[in-house]
């Protein structure tokens, strides 16, 4: 009876640690927004605990950048509020309207259905119907990524719009913290397609998890509302590359005519793994240490941003 008491244990403590955990302290999301041609990113981070109705949340603070089209000078205008989360097994839930309401559930299975209960007059409840889950790895952990059909009910008339969540992460294509996002409002029947949020990049502690664009840093992503890149100035030979390749600007110098070029190298999933740093190109970048596959370099010079698929092969 004590070795099958240990082994239930066993199995027990295995499903802890297999569950990721929402909103860890320092986890960053930034997103776009859609819609608006004025909006331009959002950035959401995990910067606390605390304690509501008993109940032990996580604190997120959320500041939003607004472009002025008419005046650029005034351009980032930053409006920050928080938002309180808290996590229950493989739910997670946020806390609007004096209680905490569902807006994620990682353990749901193909063909099931999760309701959204708002619980007020102003905005309408919704359904997330989960129709497919994969695997996938991001830093050696298994992570599931779902698509959901969330429908809202307007009145007489049904909307719906897919979404794809990634486990511990929340929606790539949009996300629950604003309940707007996914209100069947009437006046935005017509665009509620385009009425979301993208996720550019996701990082914890200042270790990316996710992004949207492999191949570009997470401190371009998260400074600029259009990255400016230019892949055809960026020059890489050999490429493939066996141990040695060679890194230019064409049109615009060499020797002399940079300073501060920061070079990142990335794997095909966006992790990036190395970081040079040089004055002068061409430069010769010695790739012998890493196995063959398909990587992303990232050359910043100043404001411009390049990038280019690199292969390594032997």
């Amino acid at each position: 009876m004590k070795t099958r008491f240990l082994f239930f244990c066993m199995i027990a403590a295995n499903l802890l640690s297999a569950q990721i955990e929402f909103a860890p302290i320092g986890a960053v999301w930034t997103y776009d927004y859609a819609r608006h041609q004025e909006r331009g990113l959002e950035r959401i981070e995990c910067i606390g605990d605390t304690v509501i109705n008993g109940e032990s949340a996580r604190v997120l603070t959320i500041s939003r950048t607004y472009i002025n089209l008419t005046q650029p000078e005034d351009t980032l205008v930053r409006i920050f509020e928080h938002k309180y989360v808290r996590q229950s097994g493989d739910t997670v839930f946020l806390y609007h309207n004096d209680a905490f309401r569902l807006i994620y559930n990682f353990g749901a299975v193909p063909v099931s259905f999760d309701y959204v209960i708002w619980n007020d007059t102003t905005h309408y409840d919704f359904v997330i119907y989960t129709i497919s889950l994969t695997d996938t790895l991001i830093n050696s952990i298994n992570v599931q990524i779902y698509v959901t059909i969330n429908t809202c009910n307007l009145i007489d008339i049904g909307y719906s719009k897919s979404i794809i969540l990634m486990e511990g992460i929340g929606a790539l294509d949009g996300h629950l913290l604003y309940y707007s996002d996914y209100d069947c409002n009437f006046d935005l029947i017509g665009n509620l397609k385009t009425t979301r949020f993208h996720l550019r990049c996701y990082s914890v502690n200042g270790e990316v998890m996710y992004t949207s664009s492999p191949g570009v840093d997470c401190d371009v992503l998260t400074r600029t509302a259009d990255p400016s890149q230019h892949d055809g100035a960026l020059s890489i030979f050999p490429n493939p590359a066996r141990n040695y390749t060679y890194v230019n600007l064409g049109g615009f110098g060499n020797s002399g005519g940079h300073r501060g070029i920061k070079l990142i190298l990335y794997e095909a999933s966006g992790k990036k793994i190395a970081v040079w740093f040089s004055d002068d190109l061409p430069l010769s970048l010695n790739v012998s240490s890493y196995p063959t596959g398909i990587y992303y370099l990232q050359v910043v010079d100043g404001e411009r941003i390049f990038r280019k698929k690199l292969i390594i092969a032997r």
